[in-house]
């Protein structure tokens, strides 16, 4: 069981890494073209102003200016927000898993689970204990098909039904 937890956290650890180095490669990118797209466009903002300063009044061209920054900012904020929404569809297309890796770990899982419930199905069968051997086999069956947090979710809704069969209901006023 081991093996399988350290593989399963080797596998987690090595996604993290690679999530994180894309993240500072992609952060790193990001600061360097906020730096110099705002140097640009501080200087052809001031640049804009003296142009239309000379043609109107300096008042008309500090306005223009500054509607001009407005109307790109709500540009930016838009797409931002448009491509916000649209991109958990993109983002599970991108990341489909191939089929052949799954297929040698679910291969590799099930052998895990045979190897650790051995012993136990053993013992079980040498102290003649018929229903619990089969509900041992039954549930290593079910993992194999399932998996192990399917399990766990279907265990929890099988104990909270049998709770509210066994249980009687609570009747305060």
């Amino acid at each position: 069981m081991s093996g399988f937890l350290t593989r399963q956290l080797s596998e987690i650890a090595a996604l993290f890494e690679v999530a994180g180095r894309r993240l500072a490669t992609s952060v790193v990118l990001l600061v360097v073209a906020f730096i110099f797209v705002s140097a640009s466009l501080g200087f052809l903002s001031v640049a804009l102003y003296l142009w239309v300063a000379q043609l109107t009044r300096p008042v008309i061209a500090a306005l223009a200016v500054a509607g001009l920054h407005i109307v790109v900012a709500g540009v930016c904020f838009l797409s931002f927000w448009l491509k916000g929404r649209a991109r958990p569809k993109k983002i599970a297309a991108a990341n489909s898993i191939p089929e052949a890796p799954a297929d040698i770990g679910r291969v590799q899982f099930a052998e895990n689970i045979d190897q650790t419930v051995a012993p136990l199905v053993a013992a079980l069968h040498e102290a003649n204990m018929k229903p619990e051997e089969a509900a041992l086999r039954l549930g290593a069956a079910l993992t194999k098909q399932v998996g192990p947090l399917a399990l766990v979710a279907l265990a929890l809704g099988a104990g909270f039904l049998l709770a509210r069969r066994v249980t009687a209901p609570n009747k305060d006023p």
